[in-house]
């Protein structure tokens, strides 16, 4: 109902405002839904109910309305921006010491003779990255550490 009125009274404004797009778009997929459902087909298992779930963004409206939220919205979208450069550089210093650890311990025999285990951490640069991400995590790290640890003490 909203929307037949939204699109009586501004007529082709309507189509001028995102939002009013995204409305439009919401309630165009859920009547699609309905149909399917009327139909005698599972309109959960067409993938329409999860565009539904977009929904949930109308609340971002609010931000444009009181401005100490749209200050708060702008700050972090700013932020986001350096944490991508943050992540870019993480990554390629976990590439750099992948490099150096799948040729320390992953082309070591004397370490794949004693843990058969560190063809699966570091036999190629991807699974070092793995292995370090895992271990830059504390997600079972001594599992890995401890045996390289044994063969390698300078490995600590």
């Amino acid at each position: 109902m909203e929307i037949v009125g939204k699109l009586y009274a501004f007529q082709w404004v309507f189509w001028t405002e995102g939002w009013n797009v995204f409305d439009f778009a919401v309630v165009m997929v859920s009547i699609v839904e309905l149909i399917l459902k009327a139909a005698g087909t599972d309109g959960a298992a067409s993938g329409v109910t999860v565009f539904r779930l977009f929904r949930v963004f109308r609340v971002l409206r609010l931000a444009a309305f009181v401005e100490r939220l749209n200050m708060l919205v702008e700050a972090f979208l700013d932020a986001l921006k350096s944490v991508l450069w943050v992540g870019i550089l993480l990554m390629m210093v976990l590439y750099m010491f992948s490099v150096v650890s799948q040729g320390m311990f992953g082309k070591s025999t004397r370490l794949k003779a004693e843990v058969p285990e560190v063809t699966t951490w570091f036999g190629t640069v991807p699974r070092s990255m793995a292995t370090l991400l895992q271990m830059m995590t504390l997600d079972n790290w001594s599992t890995v550490a401890r045996p390289i640890g044994d063969v390698f003490p300078h490995a600590w």
